[in-house]
């Protein structure tokens, strides 16, 4: 009898522990990283890091900046970028020029 509710604990915990690996962990929204000031729909950030502002990611990674994963051009590491959103209207600037995302050569 003490070896079959062994066996019955093993097969338990083995029912658990397949069971735990198809609850992968729980995915952590992007949060603020670095020299960040946000306020409601707009943050600037000052070299590298990421902010979110209105739901969109602003990251600044390997000299590039990024909205939503979309690349917007080179960086220097001591750059101050301003982001803004209001609804469609998204407005990047990278030390007070405006920028767009980059179009890859054809």
């Amino acid at each position: 009898m003490k070896s079959t509710l062994s066996g019955v604990v093993i097969a338990m915990g083995l029912v658990g522990a397949l069971t735990a690996c198809d609850i992968g962990p729980a995915e952590t929204p992007p949060q603020n990283k670095g020299n960040v000031s946000v306020t409601a729909n707009e943050g600037r950030l000052v070299g590298r890091g990421r902010m979110v502002v209105d739901g969109h990611v602003v990251e600044v990674q390997v000299g590039r900046v990024r909205i939503d994963s979309v690349d917007y051009g080179p960086v220097t590491s001591d750059s101050e970028i301003y982001f803004r959103s209001n609804g469609s209207y998204r407005q990047l600037l990278v030390n007070g020029e405006q920028r767009g995302p980059t179009r890859k050569a054809k």
